[in-house]
């Protein structure tokens, strides 16, 4: 940052990014776009890893759980996705809210999700019964 140059320019996006998140181990770089899609990146080389496909719409926010080993996204497609962070795979998309879900974050001490929609509701989920559905989809 003394230098003020830019280090690292991640252009693989078409559209507007609107979130980013690094991995409890700082080791990964998540990125949420309008263009539906979220990439995972190395942070110290900028490389894209992976690009996370399945919402339908704009995805508002993404976020590593805890372990590392899964990333939660919120999309005005009125779902919460929670994908495998090791092959990018969708484990399970949950349509609960009824509305454009803007918020997702996890709790390390009790291993649950919470997301948040435009219309006021909130739901959590124990991370066990998330992965649990998604063994059954």
């Amino acid at each position: 940052m003394a230098t003020r140059r830019e280090h690292l320019s991640l252009k693989a996006h078409k559209v507007r990014v609107v979130d980013v998140a690094f991995s409890p181990d700082d080791r990964l770089l998540l990125s949420a776009s309008d263009d539906h899609t979220m990439g995972v990146w190395t942070a110290r080389t900028g490389a894209m890893l992976q690009s996370l496909k399945g919402h339908e719409d704009w995805v508002y926010q993404a976020c590593f759980s805890p372990c590392g080993k899964y990333i939660a996204s919120a999309s005005c497609d009125n779902t919460v996705r929670v994908w495998r962070t090791s092959d990018g795979s969708c484990l399970t998309a949950l349509p609960y809210h009824g509305d454009w879900v803007q918020h997702v974050s996890f709790i390390p001490d009790v291993a649950m999700l919470w997301s948040a929609a435009r219309n006021g509701t909130v739901f959590g989920r124990r991370l066990q019964d998330v992965r649990r559905r998604g063994l059954r989809n």
